[in-house]
């Protein structure tokens, strides 16, 4: 299974974990559907792909589609036992308490506050340390009295962060009226450069280290190290597109002296300063977030010291030569997917330009191979399915501003009835021809997948009857 930071990785498989928590059951969850869908029923796989559109509408604050998840998962739950592997489903208390969830949500509310870790926490804080507390000697008591002094200390804490707020509040209001008078036109500008943290999201606002891991690595090593084979031409290539000319265009190039001259001086020792890592603010997701995050994408060499093998994060990003444009105005928003021109790659190198040149690019670089678009959809998984993009018999590579990248994604190889033995995390994502791009390893991730396949489906329908 490929790496990814917000996924576990179960080194020794999952048959040697003794006893399951819920962190262990959300993780597996995240790939167990990839996992089944090349070895089990058809209808085993949409049986657990139900459950699991339940487990992941359940954390949403406005609930559409639970009953229908629900629903197919009873439609495709016979499967079990016609295999003989359940004989009912009775006296299963998990799978009993899900029937509640519809009751319980319209009585009660949405189920985005509430989970399985609450009982364990009250035990630990109410029992546990109320006991170690104790001399263990008619400790009821003694847990009873320090429970209540700790509850008078959070109210008394909580009246004093109450307090020195509210001194605080005061003090900066009557600041404000005493400067309001003088320069009113102050805060209006100040508000005007700082940018709305939504639209940092959307734009595709990034934090990166401040110095480079490698502030001068030469084009040999890249190439080497990185596995970068075609980063000289994709550099070409961009510098001659940023000047406005196609690339290989009959057309006399209009480069200026400085890109011209940055051109002709790339040689195998040019060196650029690389970096190995970025993270990507997301927008919010109203459906399941309210917060901003952010998707941590490396492009890390191997470190020996520790062992630790190299790792070449997958992201989404827009690819204009599958022409992904978005409507400057309303007037074809209807008629806009935005599925086109967004692809799967996986990020090589993390770089910026020379000085000299840097006028060409106000954002880092990076070098990207891609995977073919999203057009074909599994109606089994519910997932797209992609594969290695090829040029010639070579990975299609190219590169493109840091902004260009939408978030990170996973990919789960297609497994056939067995798996290749040779296949590790280190080397699947180069010797496996087909994955699927996973849709529940984050809620924000089931959400936007949810969304680009409707659309999918709706511009299918659309070209259809044209």
């Amino acid at each position: 299974m490929p790496t990814h930071p917000n996924l576990r990785h179960f080194h020794k498989g999952i048959s040697l974990v003794s006893q399951w928590t819920g962190n262990e059951y959300k993780h597996m969850e995240k790939v167990f559907l990839g996992v089944v869908a090349g070895s089990a029923d058809a209808d085993v796989v949409k049986a657990v792909r139900a459950v699991l559109d339940f487990i992941s509408y359940a954390h949403f604050e406005t609930h559409t589609c639970l009953n229908d998840a629900w629903t197919r998962f009873h439609s495709y739950k016979q499967v079990f036992v016609r295999l003989g592997v359940q004989k009912d489903f009775n006296g299963i208390p998990k799978l009993h308490s899900m029937t509640h969830y519809l009751e319980s949500i319209c009585l009660l509310g949405t189920a985005d506050g509430y989970n399985s870790e609450g009982h364990e926490w009250l035990h630990i804080d109410f029992a546990e340390v109320g006991y170690c507390a104790s001399n263990h000697k008619q400790y009821i008591h003694q847990m009873t009295v320090w429970l209540d002094r700790q509850d008078a200390v959070r109210r008394f804490k909580a009246y004093l962060r109450w307090l020195k707020h509210s001194h605080v509040s005061q003090f900066l209001r009557t600041g404000e009226e005493e400067d309001g008078n003088h320069d009113e036109d102050d805060g209006e500008n100040i508000c005007a450069d700082q940018p709305a943290l939504g639209a940092d999201a959307s734009e595709g606002i990034y934090t990166i280290a401040r110095k480079p891991t490698f502030p001068n690595m030469s084009v040999r090593t890249i190439v080497a190290e990185f596995c970068a084979p075609d980063f000289t031409q994709c550099l070409e290539d961009f510098v001659t597109k940023t000047q406005g000319v196609p690339s290989h265009s009959l057309q006399a190039p209009t480069t200026t002296p400085q890109s011209l001259s940055f051109l002709r001086s790339i040689n195998s020792y040019t060196t650029f300063a690389v970096y190995k890592q970025f993270k990507k603010a997301l927008p919010r997701m109203s459906q399941v977030l309210k917060k901003l995050t952010s998707d941590l994408i490396r492009a890390t060499l191997p470190r020996r010291l520790c062992a630790q093998a190299a790792q070449f994060s997958t992201v989404l990003a827009f690819n204009g030569a599958y022409g992904g444009t978005r409507p400057d105005d309303g007037t074809n928003a209807g008629l806009y997917n935005p599925i086109d021109g967004l692809t799967v790659a996986q990020v090589r190198v993390i770089f910026c330009l020379p000085e000299t040149v840097s006028y060409l690019s106000k954002h880092l670089l990076v070098y990207v191979e891609w995977f073919t678009p999203f057009q074909l959809y599994d109606d089994i998984t519910g997932m797209f399915s992609v594969a290695p993009s090829q040029r010639n018999r070579r990975c299609r590579a190219s590169i493109i501003p840091i902004t260009a990248i939408v978030r990170s994604c996973h990919l789960i190889p297609v497994w056939a009835r067995a798996a290749n033995i040779y296949w590790t995390s280190e080397n699947v994502l180069e010797q496996c021809t087909r994955f699927y791009v996973n849709t529940y390893l984050q809620n924000t991730d089931f959400v936007l997948f949810q969304f680009l396949v409707d659309r999918w489906q709706k511009t299918r329908n659309t070209s259809s009857i044209l």
